[in-house]
Parts: C-alpha cells; structure tokens; sequence
C-alpha cells in the first residue's frame, strides 16, 4: 500500500542523505593527495550506475519495474555493509581527533605508497586540529581566504543542480518525446546509451581532475555544459530537427558535466572544509544540495509547460554561465596539495586577489 511505501522511501532517503555526504568525505580522508580527485569520484560513479541501473527498468512493464528498481537498490547496501564491517578502515583524522594516534598511523600506512612520511602526516593533523580550536565563527571571520573556502564548498553542490543535470535526468523520458523519438524500445536505447556515457565518462573525468587540476575542468565543464543546453535550446525551437541532433546535444551535456561538475562537484567540499568542522560543514552543503534538488525537480515540468523546453534550457544555461563565473572567481587550484593546507592555499588566493 501507499503508507508502507512512503515510510520506507523516507528511510531510504535518510541514508542516501548520510551516503551523499559521508562517502566523499571519508575517501578524502583516506586518499593520497596525488590521487585524490579519482578515488573521490568513485563516489559519482556509484550514483552513476545506478542511475543506469534505473534506465534499464524503463523497459519492463509497469508494474514490476518500480519492484526491480527496489530489489536491486537492496542488493549493493548488503555488500557495502560487509565492506565497512571487515574491510573499510576508520577515517585516520577522525581517529587523530579522538587521541587514537597509533591507529591512525596504521590506517596511513596501508593508505599510502611505501615510503610515505607517516609521522609528518600525523604532525600536520595535529597542527590542524589545535589551530582549529578557536570557534567556527571566528576561523571563518578573520581570513577573507577562510571565507572564501566556506562560500566554494558549501554553494559547490547546489551550483551543480543549478546547471540542471537532475532536472534534465528526471525529465528525460519527456526531453525524448520532444526530440522525437518514439516508441518505448527506441527510448530505452537512448536511455542506455546516455547512463553508460555519463558513466565512462565519470570516470574519465576523475582522472583528469588529477591530471590536470579542479580548476581548469570545472571551467572547462561549464564553458562545455552551456554550449550544449543553447543547442539543445536552439533546437527545441525547430520541429523538425532530427532525433539524433537531441541525442548528440544531451550527450554533450552529460560528457562535460561527467568531465568535471559531475565528481568536482563532492570532491571539492570534501578536501577544502577543515578536519574539525568537515563533517558538519559536508552534511549543511548536501542539505543545500538535496533542497535545491528538490525545488528544482518539483516545478522543472511546470516551467516547461510555462515558458516551454527551448526557454527552459536557456534559463539552465545561464546559470551554468554564472556556475562558471563561480567558480573563476572562488576556486584556486587544489590538486595534489594535502588537506591540512587547504587554508593556507585560500589564504594565498585570497590575498594576491586583492593584489
């Protein structure tokens, strides 16, 4: 019946709110800097396949699709809690903050490559932790770089639904129709053949933010996700442009927000807060995240029906344009730099901006 059902989902959001928040934290905790933006992606890239996984139900009938989308969102929590029962180790900054010293060196030992300077690592935590005594406000008011730090990663995750990836993933089926493709077998390829890009390119996209930096992708995902939403706006305004013009467009989009937005999006909350306030500063920047998600998902097919698909996806580009300004102005360059100097990086950015 109707109740059971809203109790359970409401269960299961509770813990896919935990999920959102704890999965990107705890792998930055645990990752070595140099690698730090591929591990944190994984995170994306789990949320990804099962995006996929819901794609693929659209081609059942009706009323077992919604119990084979349940079934197998069962299936992966009882392998994760075996993970985390017998194989995930505690966080070694959370284990550092509750006077477990030795524990956390062995945590960062097995973390780390050979030869990582363990007692340096251990050092810099504890130097993060005491300076980070002084109240939450008062670490945040006196650096305009602080701030700065408090601002990208809180704002982050709600830039991301900004630029209309949930709305678009939501409304795709419609997005479809209005494309002209038909027919359901004809809607379930294209289904497929978007979640399985989206997904390669996640993990692509992880690599690259260590490759070749946070910033320039970000950029580059915005810069690329705007290009793809006024074609796609250009485009809704004919009808009679061909199904594969939409598709290539949508799969543009999903490309460059897979590329940098997508993973970016959790990686950069998850190093730029400091050790004490990570985990209360993750939580308020997914609360964010889920209620603009959620504003955005409620009236998405109302605006449509208001001002129409071409209008709408303009509106999305415009804010993907303000995503890029965004980050432009707010983010320096994080890659390969620990997460005890996150501070210092915002400071130093903070500074030669007034310069």
């Amino acid at each position: 019946t109707f109740l059971p059902l809203m109790v359970g989902r409401a269960i299961m959001g509770i813990g896919c709110g935990f999920g959102l928040a704890i999965d990107p934290m705890y792998i930055a905790e645990i990752s070595p800097p140099s690698c730090r933006g591929m591990m944190v992606s994984c995170s994306e890239i789990g949320i990804n396949v099962g995006i996929t996984l819901g794609f693929a139900s659209y081609g059942l009938r009706a009323d077992i699709a919604w119990r084979c989308m349940l079934l197998v969102g069962g299936i992966f929590p009882v392998a994760m809690l075996f993970l985390i029962a017998f194989v995930m180790p505690e966080s070694p900054r959370w284990l550092i903050t509750r006077d477990r010293v030795a524990e956390a060196e062995d945590v960062l030992r097995s973390v780390n490559p050979e030869g990582h300077d363990v007692a340096k690592t251990v050092s810099e935590i504890e130097v993060d932790l005491a300076r980070d005594q002084q109240s939450v406000w008062m670490y945040f008011h006196r650096d305009p770089g602080h701030l700065r730090l408090l601002v990208l990663g809180l704002l982050t995750p709600v830039v991301q639904q900004l630029c209309g990836v949930n709305v678009i993933q939501y409304l795709l089926v419609f997005v479809l129709e209005q494309s002209h493709v038909e027919g359901t077998g004809s809607q379930l390829a294209c289904l497929m053949i978007l979640g399985v890009v989206k997904t390669l390119y996640n993990i692509w996209g992880g690599q690259l933010l260590d490759l070749y930096g946070r910033r320039p992708m970000m950029l580059f995902s915005c810069a690329g996700m705007s290009l793809a939403l006024v074609a796609l706006a250009f485009l809704f305004q004919s009808t009679e442009s061909p199904p594969w013009l939409a598709m290539s467009a949508l799969s543009a989009y999903f490309c460059f927000f897979s590329l940098g937005m997508g993973p970016g999006a959790w990686l950069l909350p998850s190093e730029v807060f400091p050790t004490r306030v990570r985990g209360s500063a993750m939580s308020l920047a997914t609360t964010l995240h889920l209620i603009v998600s959620s504003l955005l998902i409620t009236y998405a097919l109302s605006m449509t029906n208001f001002i129409g698909w071409s209008a709408s996806f303009m509106v999305l580009a415009g804010f993907t344009v303000l995503s890029f300004v965004f980050f432009y102005v707010l983010l320096p360059e994080s890659k390969g730099e620990s997460l005890e100097d996150m501070h210092l990086l915002f400071s130093a950015s903070a500074k030669s901006s007034e310069n």
